[in-house]
This record gives structure tokens, C-alpha cells and sequence, in this order.
């Protein structure tokens, strides 16, 4: 005999995607947290400017370039260069 069939419906469908789509979300908040985290700590108060531009960024490649730079820049100005 054969294994058992599993029917997926399109409610076990819908929330699979949204499931992974939150767990991206979740990851792409904490890696902008410790990019001003990372700020925070060498530079002191952050602007709202680069904290709303950092957090609005959901692309995980760009925010892994981003935590390096945040872990070695120099200065806020610095940072901000690479943002725009």
C-alpha cells in the first residue's frame, strides 16, 4: 500500500505564505536592529532619518552590507552615504 494522501486546502496555503513571509519580517527587524545597535554603541544618538531609512529596508543582502559598514564606519556621515 501506498502512503496516505494529504489534500492542502487554500487556507493551509494562504497562511504557509504568510507564515514565511512573517518570519522574514521578523529577521529583516532584527538585522536593522543590530545595524543601530551597532550605531548606537560607536556613535551615540542616531537620527531619525537613518533609523527610519534602516528599518524600512527588507532585503536581507543589503542589510547583512549594511551591519558590516555599521560595525566598522567611521562616523554617522559615513553610514549615511551608503544608505542613499
Amino acid at each position: 500500500m501506498g502512503s496516505p494522501v494529504t489534500y492542502r486546502t487554500a487556507a493551509d496555503e494562504y497562511f504557509d505564505e504568510g507564515f514565511a513571509v512573517g518570519i522574514a519580517e521578523g529577521k529583516a527587524e532584527g538585522e536593522a536592529n543590530a545595524i543601530l545597535l551597532f550605531l548606537k554603541t560607536s556613535h551615540g544618538r542616531i537620527p531619525k532619518s537613518i533609523r527610519d531609512a534602516v528599518r524600512a529596508i527588507t532585503d536581507r543582502k543589503v542589510l547583512e552590507k549594511l551591519t558590516i559598514l555599521a560595525a566598522k564606519c567611521k562616523s554617522l556621515e559615513e553610514f549615511n552615504k551608503a544608505l542613499k
